[in-house]
């Protein structure tokens, strides 16, 4: 069995603390919270120990709920409750060395939502950004340059808050969860965004996405399910058309407790979880129809340890 050690803690001026990101290279570690400040963290030399490399300050009037990098690691989005998007860049400092991700600055801040914005997304290429909020409304956004971002769609079809979002790595292809209870699929077709799909099979909010590989996702919600969501094999159409069905899901896993967030690893086959229950969970995870066999094993060896 495996074990998780804590190589590092630190406490922010007792805030909340709303989301954490890893770096592309994943030499850097982002947070953000109510303090309304990014963070970012990084090991330095000798003993590789984690410190406070940067502070992003100013940005934004209200809580930062959600940080996102780029792909290439240049650019870091943040969405807040004041109803707006930041985009910090990294520059190099006096003297033109290279940035190391060090000194920031802020160069776009995307306003068009009526309140707070919940959840921030990169495409794969580092060309589009998604946003969504309370507003009950997604935003794509196309990057044209650094600090030049242009709307290209608002997609409204959600009913109530949408809390998260999450790009496909096509580039073709965007989720979104809701408290509607639902999952949403967006294609893009021509340059034009349109809803692909309903995923409806989570009995309460929808709070976070992941996907495994590119054919499978992952949702989590208040109802407490984890659902697993397969993409159908190629056929006619493009691929950004391929329909998504349930595979199953996983009830239970925090012990009836909702699941606020989810993160699965391709290469490991990995999907960590964080619950009501004040627990951090990791699972394995199978391609194919064992996915859920090996979870719901695990479901069950977790319940017998707790009521030993």
């Amino acid at each position: 069995s495996a074990r998780l050690e804590e190589v590092f803690a630190a406490r922010v001026d007792d805030e909340r603390l709303w989301h954490v990101a890893w770096s592309p290279s994943g030499r850097e570690l982002a947070t953000c919270g109510s303090d309304r400040n990014i963070r970012l963290w990084r090991q330095s030399p000798p003993d590789n120990a984690w410190a406070l490399a940067a502070t992003l300050e100013d940005g934004q009037s209200r809580t930062i709920r959600c940080v996102e990098w780029s792909p290439d690691g240049g650019l870091i989005a943040a969405a807040s409750f004041d109803g707006t998007c930041a985009v910090w860049e990294a520059v190099a400092p006096p003297g033109g060395e290279a940035a190391a991700g060090l000194v920031w600055e802020l160069v776009a801040t995307l306003e068009g939502h009526e309140n707070e914005v919940k959840g921030v997304a990169w495409g794969a290429e580092g060309k589009l950004l998604a946003t969504c909020g309370r507003d009950r409304t997604v935003w794509v956004w196309e990057r044209c340059d650094s600090d030049d971002f242009q709307c290209m769609a608002v997609l409204n079809r959600h009913t109530q808050d949408v809390k998260s979002v999450l790009f496909h790595p096509s580039g073709e292809v965007l989720f979104s969860a809701s408290y509607d209870d639902t999952v949403r699929v967006w294609a893009a077709f021509d340059g034009d965004w349109y809803q692909l799909q309903e995923l409806s099979l989570h009995t309460s909010t929808v709070w976070g996405l992941s996907l495994l590989n590119h054919d499978t996702l992952l949702s989590c919600g208040d109802d407490g399910a984890l659902v697993v969501w397969r993409r159908e094999p190629s056929g006619w159409g493009s691929d950004a058309e391929r329909k998504w069905s349930p595979l199953g899901s996983v009830q239970g896993w925090h012990g009836g407790e909702c699941m606020y967030s989810l993160d699965a690893s391709h290469p490991r086959g990995w999907v960590a979880t964080g619950g009501g229950d004040d627990a951090l969970r990791i699972a394995g995870l199978v391609e194919g129809q064992r996915e859920l066999q090996l979870l719901r094993q695990q479901q069950r060896q977790q319940q017998q340890q707790q009521q030993q």
